[in-house]
């Protein structure tokens, strides 16, 4: 082992305490009784004006020695560039420029949000010789042909530390913080010809030295299996930690840092002061903290006052709207809904106009027109009850049969009488009679 070492971890948000002072007392607990030191770089602005006094203690209990830092000025590009990570608070993280300032042979320097599982990650100091130009890492499961800088192995130098700070001054980090800054200066996968006066150099570590979560790909659910025993140390990486929204299981690795988090809480006797911590006292603050996380999600539009909120209520009953929802709505979605209302509206008064009875029997004028047309055209006035028109052709045939009956009786007389060439009128009858048509047949 080397002569003069100490694992770091920066503190430049108060967001990140908790983790913290879980990965300083895992640390506390594995080194046992090696020549390690255990070291705080935290920012200047959050250590005079953020952190209270009892944070400040126990963070002194925790580490050996705090070391206050002031940020390092990198490029305009950088924001546009953290941009896309969606992480604009890492712009401060370039201050990692100042481990090689440490006066020590040999710094392993651990973010806040990992946890050490075994004290086998101590024997990086004799397992890996690193040089003043050289940086040890594991690779990065986003993009592998780069290093994760959240587990680095490093060697300080002076006159490194100088050119580290002058290159982040003159060249924007490809993803705004530190982990692209140092791969463009350590890593010859990143070289693009404006660092051949520095030999870079990048060693790669294990992956098990930091195994990220969550981790994403076709192995990565067998291989975390696989290589369970052998894993030395995990990393949370993202917006979402064991603290804060996490979103796993009992049984996953957000667990056990959950049951280091709470020992630590158990042995410091922190219980009381948990308020003044700015941290949640409870059996498991992981799962609290979770599920606060998933309750409301963030508005994207500001909420409304209670006025707005009455006079909201109140016209939407007036137009008969649908019950009010727990998110408001937009100006978009508003307009549209009420131009619904507005066309239903209209609707509903077309129909009533439309709507109509059909009359059965004709109106008194119709039935005038319609009677002036039939005697125009001789024709008879239909008939509202049928049947009575077969009851008048009836009577009219009954009347013709007795006119029948009548000239033929007269006939019968002056054929007896022999009258019937003398008689013009008769004979005329009985040839017009031989052309009546008979509705019924004669009898026999």
């Amino acid at each position: 082992m080397a002569r003069n070492t100490a694992v770091a971890t920066l503190l430049y948000s108060e967001d990140y305490l908790p983790g913290v002072f879980t990965l300083g007392y895992q640390l506390q607990r594995l080194k046992g009784d090696r020549n390690i030191e255990i070291l705080l770089l935290v920012s200047r602005d959050l250590y005079q004006d953020t952190l209270s006094e009892l944070s400040i203690d126990v963070l002194r209990k925790l580490y050996t020695q705090i070391v206050v830092v002031d940020p390092i000025e990198g490029t305009a590009q950088n924001n546009e560039n953290l941009k896309l990570l969606k992480r604009p608070e890492l712009y401060f993280t370039l201050v990692k420029a100042r481990l090689w300032e440490l006066k020590y042979d040999q710094v392993l320097y651990l973010d806040g949000d990992t946890l050490p599982l075994s004290s086998d990650v101590f024997d990086l100091f004799e397992q890996v010789e690193v040089q003043h130009s050289e940086v040890a890492g594991a690779p990065d499961v986003g993009w592998p042909d780069m290093f994760n800088s959240g587990v680095l192995l490093l060697a300080p130098n002076v006159e490194m530390a100088l050119r580290l700070k002058q290159f982040i001054k003159d060249n924007a980090s490809l993803d705004g913080a530190d982990q692209g800054i140092l791969n463009q200066f350590f890593n010859a996968n990143c070289d693009k010809g404006s660092t051949k006066h520095v030999e870079q150099r990048w060693i790669r570590l294990p992956f098990i030295y930091n195994v990220t979560m969550p981790s994403y790909g076709y192995e990565s659910s067998p291989a975390t299996t696989y290589f369970k025993q052998q894993i030395k140390l995990v990393h949370f990486i993202g917006e979402s930690k064991p603290w804060r929204g996490w979103r796993g299981n009992e049984t996953d690795y957000s667990s056990h840092w959950n049951e280091v988090f709470l020992d630590f809480q158990s042995e410091y006797g922190l219980s009381q002061y948990l308020e003044k911590l700015n941290l949640e006292s409870s059996p498991s603050p992981w799962k609290e903290s979770l599920e606060e996380y998933q309750q409301e999600p963030e508005r994207v539009f500001p909420p409304f006052t209670q006025e707005q909120a009455e006079a909201k209520q109140l016209l939407r009953q007036q137009i008969n709207h649908r019950p009010e929802r727990v998110f408001p709505r937009t100006v978009e979605e508003e307009q549209k809904e009420r131009r619904t209302v507005e066309q239903e509206m209209q609707q509903k008064v077309q129909l009533k106009k439309q709507d109509k009875p059909e009359r059965v029997f004709p109106t008194k004028d119709e039935e005038e027109a319609e009677e002036l047309a039939r005697r125009n055209f001789k024709q008879k006035p239909e008939r509202i009850f049928p049947g009575s028109e077969d009851k008048k052709e009836e009577e009219e045939d009954e009347q013709e049969e007795e006119i029948l009956e009548v000239l033929e009786d007269s006939n019968s007389v002056e054929i007896k009488q022999g009258n019937a060439r003398s008689s013009p009128m008769l004979g005329e009858t009985h040839r017009r009679s031989s052309y009546v048509e008979r509705v019924f047949p004669e009898d026999t």
